[in-house]
């Protein structure tokens, strides 16, 4: 039977003590994610000069935090019973990480109402 992991389960563990400080370095990139994600929306919405640069942006952040959220997860040692259900949970993140990532990044790089939108006509003869 698996249990759930509790505080106390965590506190009271030593194999299990980093698994607090990964808590709060895990917490302090998504909320990294939240507000970089609402600034984004934001110039998007507004339609700012360098919105799309900016959401290219946030989306490699965002990939690499995925990452980096999976290398620290894969750094504590779990229970056994924990391990399989560890890598079935961090192979499905990476594989949402990257369709998300192509599916934006290749919107903003290739959708026509994207350029007709946030670029003048200006600065898409120079990036050609």
């Amino acid at each position: 039977m698996n249990t759930p992991i509790t505080i106390s389960m965590i506190e009271n563990n030593s194999r299990l003590a980093g698994f607090k400080v990964i808590s709060y370095i895990k917490i302090a990139c998504g909320l990294i994610l939240v507000i970089l994600s609402i600034r984004t929306g934001i110039y998007l919405y507004n339609i700012k000069q360098n919105a799309v640069k900016i959401a290219k942006q946030y989306l490699i952040l965002s990939l690499f935090i995925s990452f980096l959220t999976i290398l620290l997860d894969s750094s504590v040692k779990l229970p056994n019973e924990l391990e399989q259900s560890r890598h079935i949970t961090a192979l499905f993140s990476i594989l949402m990480s990257f369709v998300s990532f192509g599916i934006w990044y290749g919107y903003l790089n290739a959708s026509k109402r994207v350029q007709a939108t946030y670029f003048s006509s200006n600065e898409l003869s120079a990036d050609e």
